[in-house]
């Protein structure tokens, strides 16, 4: 309780996720990148569960490779956000509005949601071979310029993702994806 993670290089190992954050309060993930790698493993990427709060990150972009996924699923959370994440701003240097970038060659699943726990994300989410999961039970993914990119996207559950691009905090209602480009 009461870390903050640098950017840097995080493995997993054995089916031990890099970062694992079960219950903890006051988390801190500092501004930059986390390059996540999961050891060849399912399991080894970034897990965030059980009960926590104050689970902060701004200005965060979690590029993950090596098998490395996420699995965001908070079981409740009390007085305001449990988890809160947020790409770089449209001027970063790195990966601006980049939040989870997943390798291509990855295709493990990850997922995003909860039960009555709440959840405050920005930025996009890119994982082009994997499979995208948003699982909710009486929770609230407030998606703020939320940018969806999988093989598949599975809803489940109700009362799930808001999105209000307009109210971007980070952004002020601005894109910060600039340009597209449709690469094979």
């Amino acid at each position: 309780n009461g870390t903050t993670l640098s950017p840097g290089n995080y493995c997993g190992t054995g089916g031990t996720p890099a970062i694992s954050i079960n219950g903890k309060t006051g988390i801190v993930f500092s501004p930059g990148t986390y390059m996540v790698n999961g050891g060849g493993n399912v399991n080894g990427g970034l897990l965030v569960t059980g009960f926590p709060a104050g689970v902060t990150g701004n200005g965060v972009t979690f590029y993950l490779y090596n098998g490395a996924t996420f699995t965001i699923t908070p079981t409740a959370s009390v007085g305001g956000f449990g988890v809160t994440l947020k790409a770089p701003i449209a001027t970063a240097p790195a990966f601006p509005g980049i939040l989870f970038y997943q390798d291509s060659s990855d295709i493990t699943q990850a997922t995003l949601g909860g039960t009555v726990s709440f959840l405050d994300i920005e930025g996009a989410l890119y994982l082009p071979a994997a499979k995208l999961v948003l699982p909710t039970t009486v929770a609230a993914t407030y998606s703020n310029y939320a940018i969806y990119v999988a093989k598949t996207i599975e809803m489940r559950g109700f009362l799930g993702a808001l999105i209000d691009y307009a109210t971007a905090s980070g952004q002020g209602g601005v894109s910060p994806i600039k340009g597209v480009s449709l690469v094979e």
